[in-house]
């Protein structure tokens, strides 16, 4: 990345990848080069108070081509995907989709993440999805300790959960799983190719 722009942001000097901006933009199918940093999606965004960047920064650092500080952020393995961003957004920019897309390279290419808490919670979550159809809270608590080794926090909450009837021992089933299985086995493919 010779002769490559530099940024200082908060205090930290990034390189930037001058094809980054328009792999993403392919990728989300969304033009967010006409976002002019108006701030509606970052006022909207139920979860911008747990984000290292805002939505509005995100797109920002993408458009600045800062690839490895956008892979590496909170916020895409937060976002919700609500869509309120999309929907506030003046110029119909698809934020939500570009997050999206972001929180898929960045697990695609391995890059560590700055919470790794989160993407194990992420994994945890989806499997009983896709087993089940879907949440079975128990299932959920097992993975996710088993991914954490943190067996013991939460326990005695836990506990006291399942005496009030809060969580079944046996997952409930829906119809249509397998339809939910090829919609994962789909997915999966789709993120290789």
């Amino acid at each position: 990345m010779d002769g490559c722009r530099t940024y200082d942001i908060e205090g930290k000097r990034m390189a930037a990848d001058p094809g980054f901006a328009g792999e993403m933009k392919n990728s989300a199918r969304t033009d967010f080069g006409l976002c002019y940093q108006c701030l509606t999606c970052t006022l909207g965004c139920p979860m911008s108070w747990a984000m290292d960047y805002p939505p509005n920064r995100i797109v920002r650092l993408v458009q600045l081509g800062l690839r490895d500080e956008a892979l590496s952020s909170i916020s895409i393995q937060i976002c919700s995907a609500c869509e309120t961003c999309v929907t506030r957004c003046p110029n119909g920019i698809e934020i939500a989709a570009l997050i999206d897309s972001l929180r898929i390279k960045s697990m695609k290419e391995g890059v560590e993440t700055r919470e790794p808490l989160l993407r194990k919670f992420h994994k945890s979550f989806l499997g009983g999805f896709r087993n089940y159809g879907r949440l079975h809270e128990i299932g959920f608590v097992i993975r996710l300790k088993l991914r954490t080794l943190n067996m013991f926090q939460d326990a005695w909450s836990g506990f006291r959960m399942f005496l009030k009837g809060k969580f079944s021992i046996l997952p409930h089933r829906i119809k249509g799983r397998e339809a939910i299985k090829e919609i994962f086995r789909r997915t999966i493919e789709s993120r290789k190719g």
